[in-house]
């Protein structure tokens, strides 16, 4: 059985200044937590229940304490908890100038005030799918230790380096002569892009797109064209989406 005070801890890390004083934070599921351990991500505690089966390769390191459904339910943010909850140690990411080296032979994401969580989420998952493996965000941006944010990477957080700074920061590391491409409503079509190995790829919030701040460093406006923009009533696509086709069209 969990302490008070446990609970009371583990409860805390739902709130991102008691993620960032502990630097912890919670990942739950089943499928979630196994991919963090497979990855050797460090998770320092795992609470679970006697359906979870732990995989082979956790830690030593790792403390496994047994609880009850009900004890689950009381420290879950989810609805429907599913056997097991973990808590991570939030990992330092490189230092932001050291990108500029891989900015010129890779894809690097810049992710300008995204704001909600599911989105953060699938953007990290998608770009781990397509080998990208850093992802900038301003500092207006949801936090990526977020427990839905956690959720919806399905592990991937494990797999991509994040970082939070200001746009003035970042891009003052990066080369002139560097392509910085925007997704915008009104550019250039994204099929006509043809030197895709490296550079910046921003992706605006979900209601402003990219801000004024961060526009003056695009260099190629691009857009996602609709093949029946006649017959459309969306004026725009979730930002995840548009990060998506945009991940798949330079890599492809």
């Amino acid at each position: 059985m969990l302490t008070k005070n446990q609970i009371k801890y583990l409860r805390s890390l739902q709130q991102g200044k008691y993620r960032k004083l502990h630097q912890h934070f919670v990942a739950e599921g089943v499928k979630v937590v196994s991919d963090l351990i497979a990855s050797g991500y460090p998770v320092e505690h795992i609470y679970a229940t006697e359906e979870w089966m732990p995989p082979t390769h956790v830690s030593a390191e790792t403390e496994i304490t047994a609880i009850s459904q009900n004890d689950l339910q009381r420290i879950s943010s989810l609805k429907n908890p599913q056997q097991v909850l973990a808590v991570c140690k939030i990992m330092k990411s490189p230092e932001i100038n050291e990108l500029q080296n891989e900015a010129q032979h890779n894809l690097i994401l810049f992710l300008d005030a995204v704001r909600d969580p599911g989105n953060l989420g699938t953007i990290i998952r998608t770009a781990d799918w397509f080998g990208i493996k850093h992802i900038v965000c301003s500092n207006d941006t949801v936090d990526y230790t977020n427990p839905k944010v956690v959720q919806s990477t399905m592990g991937a957080v494990a797999s991509v380096n994040i970082y939070y700074t200001e746009p003035e920061l970042f891009f003052s590391f990066i080369p002139e002569t560097l392509p910085v491409y925007g997704l915008f409503l009104q550019g250039e079509k994204i099929n006509n892009i043809k030197d895709k190995n490296s550079g910046i790829i921003i992706i605006g919030s979900e209601s402003h797109g990219i801000g004024k701040k961060v526009e003056k460093y695009v260099t190629h406006r691009i857009t996602i064209p609709s093949p029946t923009p006649q017959n459309t009533n969306s004026e725009s696509l979730n930002a995840s989406i548009a990060a998506a086709i945009a991940m798949y069209h330079f890599r492809y």
